[in-house]
């Protein structure tokens, strides 16, 4: 009876499997269900952790995150209990798209990590099994052939760490960027802010921070649409980095707020200058949907190191006076004063 049950387990397995590769994904995620169930009532716990991660593969195909991770969890447990590593492996790199398409990137870098790890580990393994099988044997031949082996074992791994390695290093890319604007997010300013505090300190110089929110915004994209504000957003966002200098950087941090600083500033009276660049570099009218669009900014200023030395205090001060400008007609640029 466990036999004919479990053969009726990698049967539903099979049709789930071929459900999924026809697109078939809610036939594909029923059929994968069924066989975990099967596998659970007869105890077959490897059979298990297999079709449970085909089930979450299927769930995230179909776009259940939720259940493609619960799916996937509870597969990887059984196989790092049963001690299967290429199991967990294939596991780890489903978590890596899982998370991904969550917004996740810091769990998508975990699982990515441990992925290389279990490649390597497999890889090593593999490797071991070939060279111990072919030094059993002393002709001539069969150290060619274990030298062919190695060689093509080593451009693998190499293969795999260069693949690995773009991944990790598009992962957090995508961490610390926009990717609308594809400018820096808060996380990545905040880095570069205490960089640049550094700097100003050494040198004795100023730095102003900037925040900037779009007049007007609100209106475009409530009657062009969405689609319109974002394009509008990022024509803004290539405008504003095209004042950028090497001392300098612009964010985006949600919506139609941005955030800025200039550093290597001989005074703070030079920041004026800085901020009436991002006032001009609205002055002409934008192209979205085939209409011409204008938009202003309203800019907060706090300079380091007169209103604040640290970046939660120049942040707030920058954020206050530019409430103050919204409030006072828009459009223009204002210093933060404790008065």
């Amino acid at each position: 009876m466990a036999g004919y049950r479990k053969g009726e387990a990698e049967a539903y397995d099979l049709l789930g499997e071929a459900h999924r590769v026809l697109g078939m994904f809610d036939v594909a995620s029923e059929h994968s269900a069924r066989a975990v169930s099967l596998a659970v009532a007869i105890g077959a716990r490897e059979e298990e952790a297999q079709v449970r991660m085909h089930l979450g593969v299927a769930q995230l195909q179909q776009g259940d995150l939720i259940g493609a991770q619960q799916s996937l969890e509870a597969s990887l447990r059984l196989a790092k209990a049963l001690g299967r590593q290429r199991e967990a492996r294939d596991v780890h790199e489903q978590m890596v798209l899982l998370h991904e398409r969550g917004g996740a990137y810091d769990l998508a870098l975990a699982h990515c990590k441990e992925q290389h790890r279990l490649d390597r580990q497999l890889l090593n393994e593999t490797l071991n099994q070939h060279t111990q099988s072919l030094l059993i044997q002393h002709d001539v031949e069969s150290h060619r052939q274990l030298n062919a082996q190695l060689q093509r074992s080593n451009q693998e791994l190499a293969l795999l760490y260069e693949q690995n390695q773009e991944l990790l290093t598009c992962v957090q890319h995508q961490m610390l960027h926009d990717p609308l604007t594809g400018l820096p997010n808060r996380s990545r300013f905040e880095l570069c802010l205490a960089d640049a505090l550094a700097a100003a300190e050494a040198s004795g110089l100023a730095l102003a921070v900037m925040f900037i929110d779009l007049d007007g915004f609100k209106k475009i994209n409530d009657t062009l649409g969405h689609d319109a504000g974002d394009d509008l957003l990022v024509q803004v966002a290539a405008r504003f980095t095209a004042l950028m200098h090497p001392d300098d950087l612009v964010a985006r941090l949600s919506g139609d707020e941005f955030v800025a600083f200039v550093g290597a500033l001989k005074g703070p009276f030079k920041a004026t200058t800085a901020a009436q660049r991002f006032l001009r570099a609205l002055d002409d009218p934008f192209e979205v949907r085939g209409q011409a669009v204008s938009v202003s900014a309203s800019i907060g200023v706090s300079v380091y190191p007169d209103d604040g030395q640290d970046i939660g205090t120049l942040q707030r001060c920058a954020d206050e006076a530019m409430y103050r400008v919204k409030r006072s007609g828009k459009s223009a640029m204002l210093f933060y004063s404790a008065s």
